[in-house]
């Protein structure tokens, strides 16, 4: 069973935070700790387009002898999503963005990029007759299928 905490704050929906703290315990202890941080940030340029910033860093830490496989003892996370939308009309929206992943590399001390991507989306709604249906979500996430196109690097591909 888990275990958390979960602190918030917001000003509208402009800028907000949360930090938060996952235990998971099993018979034989706690199996694992995550301490985990959100940050965004909107800024509204229209009533039809605005740009949002998020960046989320995970810590978790792992007790090594409650694994059946091996695992780290400890892994860090940082992931950063920009993100702008425009809607085009009432049911009609537009996506571009870019989004960052990273590793903790304990030899320097240092975030290793594991991937980047760039994406584009266009998300509308059809009316069929009697009931509206979506034809594609509007939810966008760093590995969503949704998109026109998306560019991503890895570890051996270099993006300046």
């Amino acid at each position: 069973w888990s275990v958390g905490r979960l602190v918030g704050w917001s000003v509208g929906r402009l800028v907000g935070w949360s930090v938060g703290r996952q235990q998971f315990d099993v018979d034989g202890g706690g199996l694992s700790t995550a301490k985990l941080t959100d940050i965004r940030s909107t800024y509204p340029f229209s009533t039809r387009s605005f740009r949002r910033f998020t960046l989320q860093y995970s810590d978790h830490e792992r007790d090594q002898g409650l694994y059946l496989s091996s695992v780290q003892s400890r892994s860090k996370e940082l992931t950063t999503h920009l993100l702008y939308g425009y809607k085009v009309n009432a049911a009609s929206r537009f996506f571009t963005g870019y989004c960052d992943a990273g590793v903790h590399n304990h030899s320097d001390d240092s975030i290793e990029h594991t991937n980047r991507t760039f994406f584009a989306q266009f998300s509308d709604a059809w009316q069929p007759q009697p009931v509206y249906f979506m034809k594609t979500a509007a939810q966008l996430y760093c590995q969503t299928s949704k998109t026109f196109f998306a560019l991503q690097s890895s570890p051996s591909t270099h993006l300046s």
